[in-house]
C-alpha cells in the first residue's frame, strides 16, 4: 500500500533512525516531540553518512553546512 512505510525501504530506514532520536529527547510526561523535530532533522541532514561519506546537505547543496548562530542544544524550551 502507498502509505505503509515497510513497503518503502528508504522511508523505513529513515524512520528507524529518526524515531529513536526523537524518543530520547522528548519528555515522557508531555508529548512534546514536535519541539525537537527541527533539531533532529538538522542533525540527520548535516551528519556524514557511512554509505556516501557525505552529509545529505553537502550532496544537495555542494558545500559544507553552516551551523546555526546558536547551537541547537542551547535553545530554550518553555
Amino acid at each position: 500500500t502507498p502509505y505503509h512505510p515497510q513497503s518503502n525501504g528508504i522511508v523505513d530506514r529513515f524512520n528507524s533512525t529518526f524515531i529513536p532520536q526523537i524518543s530520547k529527547l522528548q519528555d515522557t510526561e508531555d508529548n512534546n516531540w514536535d519541539e525537537y523535530i527541527q533539531a533532529v532533522v538538522f542533525a540527520y541532514n548535516t551528519g556524514v553518512h557511512k554509505t556516501t561519506n557525505y552529509s545529505p546537505y553537502e550532496l544537495l547543496y555542494g558545500r559544507q553546512p553552516r551551523p546555526p548562530a546558536r547551537p541547537i542544544f542551547f535553545l530554550e524550551t518553555e
